[in-house]
């Protein structure tokens, strides 16, 4: 490798807390991210639009750009305490209709995307909220009859849950179980708020967790926005209660694992997409984007000549036979199994509690009612279980991978990978969406090939969008890069004279310059109408020398260095070869 002249430094490794973490689930089987073949070598000359050059040095690269949610790091944000304002357009994340859930464990990129871009990596300690307030209700001991737990929804419902001897879920409002354990009462709480009649279901969701010493019930105003940020209250010495806060529209409230560091104000990205019905709708786009490391920061020339593919996420079924977002990090906890030693048999029995019913199991397995008994639980599984269900804490069944979609602009404002922008949609924003099934993240398809930086500006700087039309959460949605950098240095008129004295030509390979796209072509290169249709349109007739100069005088620089060794000054006309002027050396 020729490397006298090479590329600028861009740092050293970075710490364990800057680097994301892959899927959840490893990686996918079978190759990753093989790069394509390198093209050109050091010493070979190329030719881009501005003219000659020879290349100089060479670098590999494979990278990953995460594609979830935009924000910026919102005020109040200090040590774990994190707030994100998200920063996308699409009406989705500023309705007032529904919010939605981030699993704990959700990684959170702070800063911008790069090798050499100071940034921090986030993880969320649990589960946290997209605009809707939350409050707590903690239960130390069994309560008194007759003391009330007054909730209050975002819509101003206010209704007073009464302890009583026995649950009573016909009464308005309900009425929870006040004796048996701490855990029995606080699973009457539970269904007392999520019921629909005498509760507050369908306005504020109660989930109950009982990793801790006494059970916490987490509740969620189902609306999003600040008047969900309604009081609790409790004349129960045994209950605890915490108000609701940090229902904030396009706003998410979280708890983080480490110390934040980065200031407030800084961009982030979310690795997290919620399923693209959340908010009632099919899909939703998030705002295109593009990442600064595609950008060189070393003054000479260099480009960039990569393969890309899209992330691959598993796909779910639940035992009901439904799979709409039927993955693993479902919404509640009520459909979780859990397993319990049973204290008044010393522990001699288990008690299976499911969805709020419990019983004994004696050695033969015979079921005993064992709702009023005293035990302490340990939950074994957390999804979701449908109708049926396949097992404690197997609710869902893999079914396949899925991925997003995604589009790619270059140059700026033109779709790339497109026949025709506008053929076959009635809406030009349908076209070039492409997926994992034609270039994936396991194998980036060449087909799908980007070249940045031969076109001399930061015109041909891809963006990239992401469309969400999955219904399911998908966990890091990225976009993998893979290929080659290389630095190139112009070609001297001396040396370019020499070559010619010595052997009387000199060849070179092409370097495609996106930057050249014009109008509605069928791809970099081409008349404004594409080949197909020129070609067409003069089936079985002589072109004309009319003809012949309509249909080549828009043709692209890029071309007309294909087929003639020739560059325009502007994309309107041609000028004559440039290596003309050395023939007579």
């Amino acid at each position: 490798m020729v490397n006298s002249q090479p590329f600028k430094e861009l740092g050293g490794s970075k710490p364990a807390n800057q680097l994301p973490s892959s899927e959840p689930f490893g990686r996918p089987p079978g190759p990753f991210g093989e790069p394509s073949p390198q093209e050109y070598q050091p010493g070979e000359l190329v030719m881009l639009g501005q003219g000659l050059y020879r290349v100089k040095a060479v670098e590999s690269l494979s990278m990953n750009f995460h594609m979830g949610m935009q924000g910026t790091i919102g005020t109040g944000s200090s040590g774990t305490t994190l707030v994100i304002d998200i920063d996308e357009s699409d009406a989705a994340f500023g309705s007032t209709t529904n919010g939605f859930q981030l699993p704990a464990g959700t990684k959170i990129i702070c800063g911008e995307q790069g090798f050499n871009n100071p940034n921090q990596t986030l993880t969320l300690a649990s589960r946290a909220e997209f605009g809707r307030a939350v409050g707590t209700v903690t239960v130390s001991n069994t309560a008194t009859n007759g003391k009330l737990l007054t909730i209050i929804s975002a819509d101003g419902t206010s209704k007073a849950y009464t302890a009583a001897a026995a649950e009573d879920l016909t009464s308005d409002p309900c009425k929870f179980k006040s004796s048996g354990s701490k855990q029995l009462v606080a699973e009457s709480i539970v269904n007392c708020i999520n019921d629909v009649e005498g509760g507050h279901g369908g306005k504020i969701k109660a989930e109950l967790d009982l990793t801790g010493t006494d059970p916490v019930i987490r509740l969620v105003q189902l609306t999003p926005g600040t008047d969900g940020n309604t009081t609790i209250t409790t004349n129960e010495a045994n209950i605890s209660v915490s108000s609701f806060t940090g229902g904030k529209v396009g706003t998410i409230n979280a708890t983080t694992v480490e110390s934040l560091v980065r200031p407030v104000g800084e961009e982030v990205t979310v690795l997290f997409l919620p399923t693209a019905t959340f908010n009632g709708g099919s899909s939703y786009l998030l705002d295109k984007r593009t990442f600064g490391i595609l950008e060189s920061p070393d003054s000479r020339k260099v480009i960039y000549d990569v393969t890309w593919g899209i992330s691959m996420h598993p796909k779910y079924i639940g035992a009901d036979g439904d799979s709409t977002n039927a993955g693993i990090s479902g919404f509640d906890l009520e459909d979780s199994t859990t397993q319990s030693q049973h204290s008044a048999a010393g522990g001699a029995q288990d008690l299976i509690d499911n969805n709020g019913s419990a019983f004994r199991l004696d050695g033969l397995g015979a079921h005993t009612d064992a709702s009023s008994d005293t035990y302490d639980s340990l939950t074994i599984g957390l999804s979701g279980h449908g109708a049926g269900g396949y097992g404690y804490g197997f609710g869902t069944a893999f079914n396949g991978m899925t991925s997003p979609k995604i589009r790619v602009f270059q140059p700026r404002g033109k779709v790339r990978f497109a026949v025709d922008q506008s053929s076959g949609s009635d809406n030009v924003d349908k076209a070039g969406w492409i997926t994992a099934d034609q270039t994936p993240i396991t194998s980036p398809n060449p087909a799908y090939r980007l070249v940045t930086g031969s076109g001399g500006n930061d015109s041909t700087l891809p963006f990239f969008q992401l469309l969400q039309d999955i219904d399911e959460d998908l966990r890091d949605p990225r976009i993998l890069i893979c290929g080659f950098k290389y630095l190139l240095a112009e070609v001297s008129e001396g040396e370019v004279r020499e070559m010619i004295r010595r052997s009387g030509r000199f060849n070179y390979k092409i370097i495609q310059d996106p930057g050249q796209m014009s109008g509605l072509a069928d791809g970099v290169t081409g008349p404004t109408e594409g080949w197909k249709s020129l070609v067409e349109s003069q089936r079985g007739r002589k072109m004309s020398f009319e003809d012949y100069k309509r249909a080549t005088e828009k043709i692209t620089d890029q071309s007309m260095n294909m087929l003639y060794g020739t560059r325009s000054s502007d994309a309107q006309r041609r000028t004559s070869d440039p290596r003309r002027r050395h023939r007579g050396m």
